[in-house]
C-alpha cells in the first residue's frame, strides 16, 4: 500500500470538512432572516442585500462559491425554544435544518445553544433605552421658578413682618414724643407691598428711626427685584426639558410618570430580562405591561421606534441598528439613553452539528480580522449621517422667544385676582344693603 494510497484513504474516511465546505461548487443555500436596520433588508429594486450582515453573506457567498435564497420566517421572530418543545423564528427554522443558516443580528444564548450551533462571534452589541426626546416643561408655573419654596416663603414673612413693625415703631414714638401719627397698619402695609412691587412709596416720615428702616426696606427690595428678574428672564428664554431616560434606573420614575416599557418578542433581549430571577434586570421584567402583553412585546421593531416617537414608550434594543433607524426617521425626536447595558454577541446559527460550521468559522475570523465588519458598520452610519446632520443643525439653529405659554401664569394670576375681587364686591354689597335694611 502506497503513501499516497493511504493519504486518499484517510481522506475519504476521516474529510477535512473545514477546507472541503471552503468551496461550496455553486450549491443554493436557503438562508433564514427578518430584515433588521443596520443588519439585514434587501433592495426592493436591485435585490441586493444591505447592512452588515447582508454585506456578511455577499462575501461568503463569492469566497465559498455558493448562491443563496432568503426565506422568511412564518411568524416573523428571531426565535426561542419554547415550553411545549418547538422552536420558534428564524432559530427554529436552522434547528429543523429547513435552511443552511439563519443571520440577522441573531444573538448567541444559552438557551439557543442547545437547539442550533453558532459560529465565531463577529459583532458584540450593547443594549440602549430609545424614547421620545424630552418634552418642554410646562411653564404655568415659570414665574416662581426664580427662586425656591424657602425663598419665597421667607420673601412672604418678610412682606408681611414689615407693615407691623413699622406700625409699632409709629406707636412707640407717638408714645414718647407724645403725638398722634394718622398712619395706621394697613397703609404701612399696604405701601411697603407697592415698594416690593417697583410701584414706589407715598408715605412721609419726618422721623430718622423711620427713614433708616424704610431704607433697609428699599434695599431689600431692590435685590430681590433685581436678582429676581434676571432669573426670569433666563428662566423663560432657556427651555426646560423632562428628565431624560438614560439608564434602568430611570425607568421605575418612567413608569409611574405614565411611560410603558417595550421589547421585541420572543428575542434574546426579552429573556434576558424574563429568566433573570434577581437584581435589575428582574425588577425592570416587573415593570413590563404584563396586563396586555401587546403593548409591551412587539413582533417588529418598527412597532416599537414608532411608538417611543409618538408616545410615552421606552424601547430596549440593541444600539446599533436602533439608532440607524432613529436617524432615518429623525434623531431630534428621539432620546438615545447615555448609559448602555448587558453586551450580547452576533453570530451565525447553523443546524446542529452543521458540517461547514469550521469552514463559516474560518471565514468571519478572516472578516472580521481584515476589519471588514467596522467598515461595513461605519458605511451604515454614513447612509444617514447626512439627514441626522442636517437634523440637529435645524434644532441649534432654533431660537426661543417669550411667548404667551411662558407668561400664561401672569394671566392667570390676574384672573384670580379679577375673580377674588368680585366675589369681594358681591359680599360687599349683601353686607351693606343689610345694614341698610
Amino acid at each position: 500500500m502506497t503513501k499516497e494510497w493511504k493519504e486518499n484513504l484517510r481522506r475519504l474516511v476521516f474529510p477535512d470538512y473545514e477546507r472541503l465546505y471552503l468551496d461550496m461548487q455553486g450549491r443554493e443555500m436557503k438562508i433564514a432572516a427578518n430584515d433588521y436596520a443596520g443588519f439585514f433588508s434587501i433592495d426592493q429594486v436591485t435585490q441586493q442585500l444591505l447592512g452588515i450582515d447582508g454585506a456578511i453573506v455577499e462575501t461568503l457567498s463569492r469566497a465559498m462559491n455558493f448562491t443563496y435564497k432568503i426565506v422568511r420566517p412564518p411568524d416573523g421572530y428571531w426565535g426561542n425554544p419554547l415550553p411545549d418543545g418547538t422552536v420558534s423564528g428564524v432559530i427554529g427554522m436552522a434547528a429543523r435544518w429547513e435552511v443552511a443558516f439563519s443571520i440577522c443580528s441573531i444573538t448567541q444564548t444559552e438557551l439557543r445553544d442547545t437547539v442550533v450551533d453558532f459560529t465565531v462571534p463577529y459583532v458584540i452589541e450593547p443594549l440602549a433605552l430609545f424614547s421620545r426626546a424630552p418634552q418642554e416643561k410646562n411653564r404655568v408655573l415659570a414665574i416662581l421658578a426664580p427662586f425656591k419654596l424657602e425663598v419665597w416663603v421667607s420673601l412672604i414673612a418678610a412682606t408681611l413682618a414689615i407693615g407691623p413693625l413699622l406700625s409699632l415703631q409709629r406707636v412707640v414714638s407717638d408714645t414718647i414724643l407724645k403725638k398722634r401719627t394718622r398712619v395706621g397698619l394697613q397703609e404701612f402695609s399696604f405701601n411697603m407691598f407697592r415698594t416690593l412691587t417697583i410701584q414706589g412709596n407715598r408715605l412721609r416720615s419726618h422721623l430718622w428711626s423711620q427713614r433708616l428702616l424704610f431704607f433697609s426696606w428699599y434695599s431689600f427690595c431692590l435685590l430681590f427685584a433685581a436678582v429676581y428678574s434676571g432669573m426670569l428672564t433666563a428662566v423663560l428664554s432657556i427651555p426646560a426639558f423632562e428628565k431624560p431616560i438614560d439608564s434602568l434606573l430611570d425607568l421605575p420614575k418612567a413608569v409611574r410618570d405614565g411611560y410603558t416599557l417595550s421589547v421585541l418578542k420572543d428575542t434574546a433581549v426579552e429573556m434576558l430580562f424574563r429568566e433573570a430571577k434577581s437584581g435589575i434586570y428582574r425588577e425592570t421584567w416587573l415593570l413590563f405591561n404584563h396586563k396586555n402583553p401587546e403593548e409591551s412585546f412587539m413582533q417588529r421593531p418598527e412597532v416599537g421606534i414608532e411608538r417611543a416617537m409618538n408616545r410615552k414608550y421606552v424601547f430596549i434594543g440593541f444600539k446599533t441598528s436602533y439608532e440607524i433607524m432613529v436617524f432615518q426617521i429623525g434623531r431630534r425626536k428621539f432620546h438615545i439613553g447615555r448609559g448602555t447595558f448587558y453586551p450580547m454577541i452576533n453570530a451565525i446559527a447553523l443546524p446542529p452539528g452543521a458540517p461547514y460550521k469550521r469552514a463559516f468559522d474560518r471565514m468571519l475570523l478572516l472578516i472580521t480580522e481584515g476589519g471588514l465588519i467596522v467598515k461595513w458598520r461605519a458605511d451604515e452610519f454614513t447612509k444617514v449621517s447626512f439627514t441626522a446632520a442636517s437634523d440637529t443643525g435645524a434644532s441649534s439653529r432654533k431660537t426661543y422667544a417669550i411667548n404667551l405659554i411662558h407668561l400664561q401664569a401672569a394671566f392667570i394670576v390676574f384672573l384670580l385676582g379679577l375673580f377674588i375681587a368680585t366675589i369681594t364686591l358681591t359680599v360687599e354689597n349683601i353686607f351693606r344693603k343689610n345694614r341698610s335694611e
